[in-house]
């Protein structure tokens, strides 16, 4: 697992200089979301805890009026950073200006992030994108999809380069693959952990704000 003391931090050009990126080919999805933290806009500590959106001056609540809603279908979003600066340039190049390349790096992102998470995550039994609308009036290609698929496809290669070496979290890597799956769960945002509640009358769904979504400063 790559850490802000990996040495090959140094020699990482940084988030939205990629492709000059010397371990563009190799570089593990620890390393990767290491050298991305770098760069994005790290979160407020004075936030909501529904959204994780930066509380204004003075605010106490939170300004996102689904936040307030009884009947809102998801928990909470864990968000990974703000959508600002070169992370919304990215994006905003992925999603609208046809940059498909940005989906393995959003990907390796993602699959670092919940890597490093993945206490927090365990005990979601699915991982699923939110659905795109793809057609007449909607996106040229499902772009959630593409990036959890390219995420999938880094924990993969990342179990297997755990059990060549031998290490003991092979066993974690292959259960967050394993969750990657197509379910028709419409809901509005990024990439989301879904868990049915046993005993309960609904669905619980908790975004990852990650590779696919992020929310705006």
């Amino acid at each position: 697992m790559a850490s802000a003391a990996d040495p090959r931090l140094a020699n990482a050009p940084g988030f939205g200089l990629c492709r000059k990126c010397p371990y563009r080919e190799t570089a593990p999805a620890s390393l990767c979301f290491a050298c991305a933290r770098q760069t994005f806009e790290g979160l407020a500590p004075k936030r909501c805890t529904v959204c994780d959106l930066q509380f204004e001056a003075g605010e106490t609540a939170c300004r996102n009026p689904t936040c307030a809603r009884s009947d809102r279908k998801f928990g909470w979003n864990y968000a990974v950073a703000m959508r600002s600066g070169v992370l919304e340039e990215a994006i905003n190049d992925y999603k609208y200006r046809g940059v498909r390349a940005w989906a393995t790096i959003f990907g390796r992102v993602l699959a670092g992030f919940l890597e490093e998470q993945a206490r927090t995550f365990r005990q979601f039994h699915i991982i699923t994108a939110s659905p795109t609308y793809v057609g007449d009036g909607g996106r040229p290609f499902n772009h959630t999809r593409v990036v959890l698929e390219a995420a999938a496809r880094e924990l993969s290669a990342g179990r297997a380069r755990r059990a060549s070496a031998g290490s003991d979290s092979r066993q974690e890597c292959s259960r967050l693959r394993r969750r990657f799956h197509r379910w028709p769960y419409a809901k509005r945002g990024g990439a989301s952990a879904a868990r049915s509640g046993r005993g309960q009358d609904r669905v619980r769904c908790n975004t990852l704000q990650a590779a696919v979504a992020w929310p705006s400063s």
